[in-house]
């Protein structure tokens, strides 16, 4: 009995699929390295640059009218908590300096303003000039750990229906189902974030 359950055991495990996410881009990850990235965080760049490619790809698929620049944000979403490499408490604690620091770090690199303005409204999604791919990388940098914001939701909800005159309560059906999907995977990605063996 006890050799059944350690031949089931090794099958198991060697059954068991290891989680694996697509690198950041090698000319984000070259800037990460140049500023000795802590692991965490680096982990922390690559779930939401994951996520929000998923993310982004099933909104197009749901509302395939509706134009959005990808390119803009995957670098959004790859780049969005580059202060905290600065302001290295933000990285356990909550705080917001490390938007305006991840802002000049950028800058300072030569990238350009469109593209480094995501360290700054990731964190300020409530703002009422923030354009469509702003909102989704901000709904990334939520849903990779489970978390939902109806607020949030909503407000995207509200822009996808607007800009492709869409019912609100058809659009909220078809967002609502890809969040939930994606935030299945929600533990697993935590797990892989902390734990620095994988």
């Amino acid at each position: 009995m006890l050799v059944v359950g350690k031949i089931l055991f090794v099958i198991k495990n060697k059954v068991m699929p290891e989680l694996s996410f697509e690198k950041l881009p090698p000319n984000i990850q070259i800037i990460l390295d140049n500023l000795h990235c802590p692991i965490l965080l680096n982990r922390h760049l690559i779930l939401v640059y994951n996520v929000s490619k998923v993310l982004t790809k099933k909104i197009l698929y749901e509302f395939p009218n509706l134009g959005l620049n990808e390119d803009e944000i995957l670098f959004g979403a790859a780049t969005h908590d580059i202060g905290k490499i600065i302001e290295k408490k933000e990285l356990r604690e909550k705080g917001n300096i490390h938007e305006e620091t991840g802002y000049k770090i950028l800058i300072d690199y030569g990238i350009n303003e469109n593209l480094a303005r995501f360290t700054i409204t990731h964190g300020s999604w409530e703002n009422e000039n923030l354009r469509i791919e702003d909102l989704i990388v901000s709904l990334a940098d939520k849903i990779w750990k489970g978390q939902r914001i109806d607020k949030l939701e909503e407000k995207l909800i509200k822009e996808i229906s607007t800009l492709i005159n869409l019912d609100y309560w058809a659009t909220y059906l078809k967002l609502d189902s890809i969040i939930s999907k994606i935030i299945i995977g929600a533990d697993k990605r935590l797990n892989w974030q902390s734990n620095f063996e994988n």
